[in-house]
């Protein structure tokens, strides 16, 4: 969407048809409006989740990049937002999920998303840079929320390696880490039943600003192109992409 409103606005100031005009401000109202809409009328974040919100927003990552707590300097995109920060809570309310994974996890916010729903009983998450795991426990160490949530470091796949001996299986499991891993994740889950019966998969970033598109692909996006369509000719799932910022498909388990 922010694409497409930087889109309308150089067309807008471009344009030289007056008879134009009322339509491109029409579109780059209903563009603009309609995202503030959605978030004004869903429920807002907690206040933790806010917490950590800010507090990433805030941290001098490039200081960290530099003093080596971190391996790169991320993007502020890595992290959800408040609208999908609510979306991520709502659904084990609505799943009944027990037991989530999470490959990615960032500073936190989702997880703590997760976590804050009653019905989950554990977070497991997958991260590779230590920094993070130490940013999120000085948040949660006195929340009731992180006594949920246990913390993995290293390589994703050889983690879910570790679970997989350790036979654990998951209701719910959100995946959010490297791009170009994603179909590596979900064919290890799937081919080795980390994943219960009725459980559901979660897949963040599956429009990747639209470069998923044939003529507009970069690597990323051609890799999940590749991913979203093997995901569509998988005959085990059933599945849904959902238009939540940058796209979340949301996969269940035939019977």
């Amino acid at each position: 969407m922010d694409k497409l409103i930087e889109t309308l606005e150089e067309v807008l100031e471009l344009n030289q048809d007056p008879s134009l005009e009322q339509k491109l401000r029409h579109c780059l109202l209903l563009s603009k409006g309609l995202d503030h809409y959605l978030v004004d009328h869903t429920s807002p974040p907690t206040a933790l989740q806010k917490q950590i919100g800010d507090d990433t927003r805030a941290e001098n990552w490039k200081k960290h990049f530099d003093e080596g707590l971190v391996s790169y300097v991320p993007s502020m995109g890595m992290m959800t937002d408040p609208y999908e920060g609510t979306f991520l809570r709502l659904i084990p309310q609505v799943s009944k999920a027990e037991r989530v994974l999470e490959i990615g996890m960032f500073t936190g916010h989702s997880a703590v998303s997760f976590a804050t729903s009653n019905h989950v009983k554990e977070v497991t998450c997958l991260e590779l840079e230590p920094y993070f795991e130490t940013f999120l426990k000085d948040r949660i160490k006195d929340a009731e929320v992180g006594k949920k949530i246990s913390i993995r470091i290293g390589s994703a796949l050889e983690s879910l390696a570790e679970l997989k001996e350790e036979n654990k299986t998951f209701d719910l499991i959100f995946i959010d880490a490297d791009k170009r891993n994603y179909i590596n994740y979900y064919k290890f889950i799937m081919d080795n039943h980390l994943i219960t019966k009725n459980g559901i998969f979660l897949i963040d970033n599956v429009i990747w600003r639209g470069k998923i598109l044939p003529g507009n692909q970069d690597q990323i996006g051609q890799a999940l192109d590749q991913f979203n369509k093997f995901v569509h000719n998988d005959p085990r799932v059933e599945q849904i992409i959902l238009q939540i910022r940058d796209g979340v498909t949301l996969i269940t388990m035939k019977e």
